[in-house]
């Protein structure tokens, strides 16, 4: 072993290669140089950026009275969309689901088509009430 090395270092560099994991910069890990410049760059890389397809102008959002609780996942809301609201796949934007309700962004064009189609419908045996959120 070289001198001037910290050998957990050394072992933390080969573990990574074998995991497969990025040592790119691994002569600073060696040297014990952390390049924090590195690490708040790929930070910001990896922050959600926009849906370039959606415009929050021309979608609304949906309230559905049910979420994990009763077993509802985002395919089971598109499926329901598709079918009962005849919603196509491209006009229906970010789902989010809580314990009991959900949310669903959809083209304003068809809020109310989905509305009609899906309240007071059942979707996996339960019966649904749909509304638009409130903001």
């Amino acid at each position: 072993m070289e001198k001037g090395y910290d050998p957990f270092i050394i072992a933390q560099v080969l573990l990574s290669e074998k995991l497969g994991k990025s040592t790119r910069n691994h002569h600073e890990k060696i040297d014990g140089i952390d390049n924090d410049k590195a690490k708040k760059s790929n930070k910001q890389a990896k922050s959600k950026k926009a849906h370039p397809k959606y415009n929050d102008e021309n979608m609304a959002t949906l309230f559905i009275n049910r979420g994990k609780l009763d077993n509802f996942n985002a395919n089971k809301i598109v499926k329901a969309l598709n079918r009962l609201g005849h919603i196509p796949n491209d006009q229906i934007g970010q789902i989010r689901i809580q314990k009991s309700y959900s949310f669903v962004d959809i083209d304003k064009n068809f809020i109310d088509k989905a509305i009609k189609g899906l309240n007071n419908k059942k979707i996996s045996g339960k019966k649904v009430k749909v509304e638009g959120a409130k903001k």
